[in-house]
């Protein structure tokens, strides 16, 4: 439809487009076109009328439309190019790699890459971009926006984006030159206090200080806090910082926890803890906008981050964005139905969400958009 709009009859002899999935139902479902009126609530009317026509209860796409589009079976675990797919420009795949460990993720962006022209985008959905980052393509940010590159042509000037590849770099010089086995590149949250300098000042472990915090015991844990803060012969290790943020944030003393997080941030751009304490800091200040762009962050770095998915939810249920609230809540029920055990992807912080809870809170809210949407959709009728 969006080519259609910008180049009408052109868009026959300019582009063509293959849609596939291993689902034959849903391809069969795909050719219909076929949408309920739940579907519209956020287009442009003159667009539905332009390419939607009324069928019973529901609209379904025009002809020039639906049948302008090659759909396919497809099976990304199997070769692409036998099936007679290449050269593209562009490749939409969205919702797919949560399904798959990182190493079949990774083979599938091989197989993308191969199939992409010379200069080529790969677009995945919002909350997989950053997690998805795999060494195959380059990831690149244009105001806000993540996706990969194949070549040079569509880089762009302005882009932010650290690649996953230049801190495996970095990783890998220091783990060798500590004589460490070189593997995955570890987050700078897990870096430790000088252990010499700590154990002199009788000062516990950090996973011991963070356990301490998990159980409430927040004076004794602020005490040991402020004593790794005060070794100033030594850098402050990230985890050290995070956990002094949560505790500062629980006492409303939000301007010392942001100065703390800046510091966090500014070793470890990519901080998952780090990130969704900015997030709640500024949630809890009631600047809801700012949360909702940083525990957008959160899910582009860590789509498995259940936490970061049910803030941003109860962000936009307080600005009354209800769809976007659905889309949100309807993350947070898959994760924690899938798996009453699933990760939560943080490093240092212990939030207090009990997965129970948030389950049956997302699902509350849930039904309750749903019905506050379709009690709308008869008030509009």
């Amino acid at each position: 439809m969006a080519l259609d709009t910008v180049y009408g009859e052109q868009r026959r002899q300019l582009f063509q487009i293959d849609a596939g999935d291993l689902d034959r139902q849903i391809l069969t479902k795909a050719r219909q076109g076929i949408y309920s009126s739940f579907s519209f609530r956020s287009m442009d009317d003159k667009l539905q009328q332009r390419y939607f026509r009324p069928l019973q209860r529901n609209y379904q796409l025009v002809d020039e439309i639906r049948q302008s589009i090659n759909f396919l079976p497809l099976n990304l675990k199997a070769p692409l190019q036998p099936q007679g797919l290449e050269g593209y420009d562009l490749i939409f795949c969205r919702n797919v790699s949560i399904y798959f460990d990182p190493q079949t993720r990774q083979m599938i962006h091989q197989r993308f890459y191969d199939v992409l022209n010379e200069n080529g985008i790969l677009l995945l959905g919002s909350s997989e971009t950053l997690g998805n980052d795999l060494g195959v393509f380059e990831l690149v940010e244009e105001h806000g926006h993540y996706y990969f590159i194949k070549g040079e042509a569509y880089r762009p000037a302005s882009s932010q984006a650290m690649s996953w590849s230049s801190l495996y770099s970095v990783s890998t010089t220091a783990s060798q030159a500590g004589n460490v086995p070189a593997g995955d590149p570890q987050p700078a949250a897990q870096a430790t206090p000088n252990t010499s300098t700590s154990t002199l000042l009788n000062l516990p472990p950090l996973d011991q200080i963070r356990q301490l915090v998990q159980e409430g015991e927040r004076e004794k844990a602020t005490e040991l806090l402020d004593k790794h803060l005060s070794l100033q012969s030594q850098p402050v290790a990230v985890g050290v910082l995070l956990l002094k943020s949560w505790l500062l944030l629980n006492q409303r003393a939000f301007y010392e926890a942001e100065g703390l997080l800046d510091q966090v941030l500014h070793e470890d751009p990519w901080s998952v803890d780090g990130l969704l304490l900015k997030g709640l800091n500024a949630k809890w200040q009631q600047r809801l906008q700012e949360a909702c762009d940083w525990f957008r962050k959160v899910t582009y770095t860590c789509p498995e981050c259940w936490p970061a998915h049910y803030y941003l939810a109860e962000t936009y249920r307080a600005q009354e964005r209800d769809s976007a609230a659905i889309k949100a809540y309807q993350v947070v029920r898959r994760i924690l139905s899938d798996d009453q055990h699933a990760a939560d992807g943080m490093l240092w912080v212990p939030l207090p969400l009990p997965r129970g809870d948030i389950l049956f809170l997302s699902e509350r809210h849930l039904l309750k958009l749903r019905q506050n949407s379709q009690l709308s959709d008869k008030g509009e009728g």
